[in-house]
């Protein structure tokens, strides 16, 4: 048992060192029995009277960003209510959808330019990420750093990495004659794994998209047939387990689709067993990190309504008088166990037989069906309810036993040791049981391992040019090159700039080098001429200022001596 408990705690360890993504904002977890408050809130605490909320975005920390068309602004509240200092646009540019990275990026559509825009909180710096044929209904930065854009006018969704903002804009899935087609597409969410969720307002629907694919799945209830139709879905998110909570737009209400089934929880007026008061027109929704839902409203007056969770509880129970019954219960159980080596992992094949006990029972009442026993009769006697997992009950001697199904152990069966056991197999991987001790992952497309639990390193056999950094990423490998002077798949491309500079330096380099190269030629072929040919071209020249200077040292001294003749002149004058 030592090994086992070493492996599943090897695999805890494991699982939780992979959980943690560089998101911003919330991915609740809810239980079977969520539900939420049927009378919202106005948050903050006023209306818009004359503005239009068309976006809405709740980061980590509960910060709730608002985009108002016509304000032109970009709101934003702590969880407090305290409003933090506003972005402001200009009057023509009419900020529309938004989305804010964990880096406090505000990337947000102007919708009269066709443009996106990155900004921050009180900043006035706007820097223009994209150009855009239309307006964008929906934005969505995954894990990747790349960015996507709903074009609604064209029926298209784009794609461009942020990690280069040279990179060219691609079409990640568009309108095609197919039954697949996308018509009218607004919101969209992209998972930590890279599927893309897609609403579609013209063709009532939402379809699915994996990595890289153009083959769209239609989500449908399982049954085959909906009781809550769409009726134009504009908006979408989903909690940790990759359920979905939409916007339907023109049905005035909220929906979920869990379990294979799509449920009305907010503005359920149409719905059965769901009625609430205040009918809602939604445009967005996100999440707080509590569960509680913000829906950005356009019924009359523009506003936020915040839906209070009420209630997530996981387990349910039941509350008795402690004199109603007494029971004293022992467990027995012979355990036969084996232990198997595959790979390098050890696991346990165990045979049981449990035995439960009698309980001694006081009884206060008779009950109509004598298995039954309590005030309220809904307490087993027999005690066989106990056991799990479809295990069967027998009852030898007064003795209850549990025969456990191949797989499961426990005086109730409650153990399961299956290979096959839920999310054995991480990263959406499919567990196939080869016997009942082995099993094989088969993995989603870019993870690899025996627990599917390793994204495959695409830099691996990838060289970037001029220093640059490969950095592997979900089905794809990114350059990041080290200066903007680069660009490129490989960081193979200079900046013109870049190459005027190289070739100048290249050519005095060149010319240097020739120079010094000619200085030295000319001094070596002087000397082989002198003293292997005995020729020296400047030889007469030498002589000729040796003699020169010969001159200038020996030449006689020149005395004059000045007589006078006439000394009557001299004395007359």
């Amino acid at each position: 048992m030592s090994n086992l408990f070493f492996i599943i705690i090897l695999l805890s360890i494991s699982q939780i060192e992979t959980i943690s993504y560089p998101i911003s904002y919330n991915l609740p977890r809810f239980c079977q029995n969520i539900s939420w408050e049927l009378n919202p809130e106005n948050f903050p605490d006023n209306n818009y009277s004359s503005g239009h909320v068309n976006s809405l975005f709740i980061d980590t920390n509960d910060t709730v960003y608002a985009s108002i068309r016509s304000f032109a602004n970009i709101y934003a509240w702590l969880k407090t209510k305290v409003r933090l200092q506003t972005n402001s646009f200009s009057s023509s540019d009419e900020p529309y959808s938004l989305f804010v990275t964990n880096t406090n990026e505000i990337y947000v559509d102007l919708t009269n330019n066709y443009r996106i825009e990155k900004t921050k909180l009180n900043s006035s710096n706007k820097t223009n990420v994209m150009n855009n044929s239309g307006p964008c209904a929906g934005l969505f930065i995954d894990i990747n750093n790349t960015f996507y854009c709903s074009i609604t006018q064209s029926h298209k969704v784009l794609r461009k990495s942020l990690n280069n903002y040279s990179s060219s804009t691609e079409i990640a899935v568009e309108n095609r004659s197919s039954l697949n087609g996308l018509n009218g597409p607004c919101g969209i969410f992209v998972t930590v794994n890279f599927r893309l969720y897609v609403t579609e307002c013209g063709n009532h629907r939402i379809q699915y998209f994996e990595w890289k694919s153009t083959n769209g799945t239609i989500i449908r209830a399982s049954t085959g047939l909906s009781n809550v139709p769409l009726n134009c879905p504009t908006g979408i998110i989903i909690d940790a387990d990759e359920n979905l909570f939409i916007i339907d737009n023109e049905g005035f209400r909220i929906i979920q689709f869990r379990f294979g089934e799509f449920t009305c929880i907010i503005g359920c007026s149409r719905a059965v067993n769901r009625i609430t008061t205040l009918p809602i027109f939604p445009e967005t929704l996100s999440f707080d990190s509590y569960g509680n839902i913000y829906v950005a409203d356009r019924n009359g007056d523009a506003r936020i309504l915040k839906y209070n969770l009420r209630t997530n509880s996981c387990y349910e129970s039941t509350t008795t008088n402690s004199l109603d019954i007494s029971t004293s219960t022992m467990f027995e159980s012979t355990s036969i166990i084996s232990t198997s080596n595959e790979g390098n992992i050890t696991f346990l094949t165990t045979s049981s037989f449990n035995r439960i006990s009698s309980p001694s029972v006081f009884l206060p009442s008779v009950c109509p069906n004598s298995t039954l026993i309590g005030i309220h009769c809904n307490i087993s006697l027999t005690l066989c309810d106990l056991c799990q997992n479809n295990s069967t009950c027998q009852t030898i001697n007064g003795m209850f036993y549990c025969n456990c199904l191949s797989g499961f152990n426990g005086t109730q069966c409650q153990f399961d040791y299956r290979p096959c056991i839920l999310n054995r197999c991480w990263n959406n991987g499919i567990c196939n049981q080869l016997t009942n001790i082995t099993f094989h992952c088969s993995c989603q497309l870019n993870w690899t391992g025996i627990y599917c639990e390793k994204m495959i390193n695409f830099c691996e056999n990838v060289t970037c040019e001029n220093e640059g950094v490969c950095r592997s990423l979900l089905g794809d490998y990114q350059c990041e090159c080290l200066s903007e002077s680069y660009s490129g798949r490989h960081c193979e491309i200079k900046e013109t700039k870049l190459i005027v500079v190289q070739m100048v330096s290249k050519s005095f380099a060149v010319i240097a080098i020739l120079g010094m190269s000619s200085i030295v030629a000319f001094i070596f072929i002087m000397d082989i001429m002198k003293y292997c040919f005995g020729i020296n071209p400047i030889r007469g020249e030498l002589e000729r200022i040796r003699r020169k200077k010969s001159r200038k040292k020996f030449k006689a001294r020149v005395i004059q001596k000045f007589v006078y003749k006439d000394k009557t002149f001299t004395s007359q004058v």
